[in-house]
């Protein structure tokens, strides 16, 4: 019989996170031999093989799961099964899908499958795709797919001493900002700071509980609980008030504060864009060189430049090239 070993043990631990995080729901019919596909299961693919693995849209990594295509074999079911428990697990994070080597064995051959059952992990972010070498268990696969959203996170873990560089960074205009009493940002948080349509405008903050001087600093009494600012106003604060704290409700809460709110730089002191106005002007003017300097166009393979003809900036490179 299979014994538990620490990392059977700590994809346990995972699993149950991962659960109370995503709230989410393994649907099973009958007797509950097989998945609802329809709800949250893993898709069926086949000759879209390739467009799923290049498609985009995808929210997070994807994870495929390639099979004999043949019954009979009892671990192979096994495993599909709990592939397909934990594509309900993770949906909305993450897109899982199973292909059948039997009916599309050149797909299959291209995915280099030179055996099944097979898993191969695709990272959203700009890493290799690789074969997953863990226990083909539901908790191993959901854990799979989390470490695979980690690699593209962007969280800021929050303390008092680095929160005001948060707040002030300007690059990043929209603040959001959970409390929570886990020492790590969920993985549905870490999912949220790399979408593609958040991130280039939205800072993502994470502060954990014991971290009591910004839980007053907001107010908080019982986390968690998650606000929404701009920059470092205060006066902008809004917090989410749903109970549904699942990755697309969250995301379609952040997407409407994004269309609803101010996207370019944070206002600075009006003296400090006097100054750099005048900084671009100073450059802008022409240097001594470049005053009243003629331009010849010198034949090809003239070896050095002549004295006196350099060009010495980008405007004077402009100005030469007109005339």
């Amino acid at each position: 019989p299979a014994q538990a070993t620490p990392a059977t043990m700590a994809s346990g631990r995972t699993l149950s996170w991962l659960q109370a995080l995503c709230l989410a729901t393994v649907a099973w019919s009958g007797e509950g031999d097989e998945v609802d596909a329809s709800k949250g299961g893993a898709l069926v693919l086949g000759g879209d093989l390739d467009e799923f693995i290049t498609n985009r849209a995808c929210p997070g990594p994807s994870m495929l799961f390639f099979w004999s295509g043949r019954e009979g074999n009892k671990a192979e079911a096994e495993a599909m099964k709990n592939f397909h428990l934990s594509a309900a697990e993770v949906a909305g994070l993450a897109c899982l899908g199973v292909v059948d080597c039997n009916k599309w064995r050149m797909k299959c051959a291209e995915q280099n499958i030179q055996q099944t059952p097979a898993v191969v992990l695709y990272p959203s972010a700009p890493r290799a795709v690789r074969f997953f070498r863990g226990v083909h268990s539901q908790e191993g696969f959901t854990a799979a797919v989390a470490r695979l959203i980690s690699l593209n996170d962007r969280t800021v873990h929050l303390s008092l001493s680095n929160f005001a560089n948060f707040a002030e960074e300007t690059t990043h205009p929209i603040k959001v900002i959970l409390f929570s009493r886990r020492p790590q940002a969920p993985v549905i948080f870490k999912a949220l700071s790399g979408d593609a349509e958040l991130w280039p405008h939205v800072h993502f903050g994470f502060v954990p509980e014991k971290e009591t001087a910004l839980l007053t600093l907001y107010d908080i009494k019982t986390v968690p609980k998650v606000v929404v600012q701009y920059g470092e106003d205060a006066s902008s604060m809004e917090f989410y008030d749903s109970t549904n704290i699942t990755y697309p409700a969250l995301r379609e809460w952040l997407l409407e504060k994004r269309r609803n709110m101010w996207l370019g730089q944070l206002a600075v002191a009006e003296e400090q864009a006097e100054a750099a106005v005048d900084e671009e002007e100073e450059e802008e003017e022409p240097t001594a060189t470049s005053a009243g300097a003629r331009y010849q166009k010198l034949a090809a393979g003239t070896a050095g430049c002549p004295p006196g003809l350099e060009v010495g900036s980008v405007s004077e490179c402009q100005t030469a090239l007109r005339e």
